[in-house]
């Protein structure tokens, strides 16, 4: 019985989490911006110059922002809703 009301208190606690994520808006920087639309400018010039990369668009720029806004969201723990460079850096990367 232990077992089970751990398990139920775990879920509870998460679902509260995910809620009070849904009600809050990420911010971006003034300063992050400009390192975005900078990173995304080079993203496109390579994909002109280069046959080895992906076609780049404006849904790849909303991509990085969604996965970024995502990864500082959901998987901090501070309840911090401040983009910072390097999660912007990593979603980069993986794209």
């Amino acid at each position: 019985m232990r077992q089970i009301s751990l398990y139920y208190d775990d879920v509870l606690i998460s679902r509260r989490y995910i809620a009070l994520c849904k009600k809050k808006n990420p911010v971006i920087p003034e300063s992050l911006t400009d390192y975005i639309t900078g990173a995304y400018i080079e993203m496109r010039k390579e994909a002109r110059n280069s046959k080895d990369t992906t076609f780049t668009s404006a849904r790849t720029l909303l991509a990085i922002l969604r996965l970024s806004t995502a990864l500082v969201m959901y998987s901090n723990s501070r309840l911090c809703f401040l983009l910072r460079k390097n999660v912007v850096s990593l979603i980069i990367k993986l794209i």
